[in-house]
């Protein structure tokens, strides 16, 4: 699959990073309009309208949000801010008006966000396992651990969905 982002020469991609990146942006799209409505901010009677870039920036917020809870560190170490940090940031833009209505940003923390998390973590895992998979790690031993506790949580769990499928017999 070639792709072409503005007037650059086309790039040879992967489907399964097409794929990732639909993915995530149809994820990220889901948290944010889920805390929209949560936070009484969107309404199901009252449209309104909203800059692009504070909603990609609100959903890659988000994202810090969901690696933090999962225990993930991914993007500290990679020089992008904390949740929190990043929620401030995020505030006083929002406050100050300080959004362009006339351009979508791709250097800022939306972007970084999504080319951490095509860079880092598993592409597929979210789908089949319903959970982010960080790839990279240091300590292989910790990582196979935490991949072995997943595993031994959910063992049943795939014998349990073929079982509501018809297959008695669990295979």
């Amino acid at each position: 699959m070639m792709i072409a982002v503005g007037e650059s020469d086309p790039v040879k991609v992967s489907k399964q990073l097409v794929d990732a990146a639909v993915w995530r942006a149809e994820y990220l799209a889901h948290l944010t309009g889920t805390a929209l409505q949560k936070m009484g901010i969107v309404a199901d009677a009252q449209p309104i309208r909203l800059p692009a870039n504070l909603l990609l920036e609100f959903g890659a917020v988000l994202q810090l949000l969901m690696w933090e809870l999962d225990g993930f560190t991914a993007h500290l170490d990679a020089g992008l801010p904390s949740y929190t940090d990043a929620f401030v940031e995020l505030a006083r833009k929002t406050e100050q008006n300080d959004w362009d209505s006339k351009t979508i940003a791709t250097d800022g923390l939306s972007s970084e966000v999504f080319k951490l998390s095509l860079k880092e973590f598993s592409w597929d895992a979210p789908s089949l396992l319903g959970i982010e998979v960080q790839l990279k790690t240091d300590n292989e031993d910790k990582f196979v651990e935490q991949l072995a506790e997943f595993l031994w949580r959910n063992r049943n769990s795939t014998k349990s969905e073929r079982l509501k499928e018809g297959n008695a017999n669990g295979s």
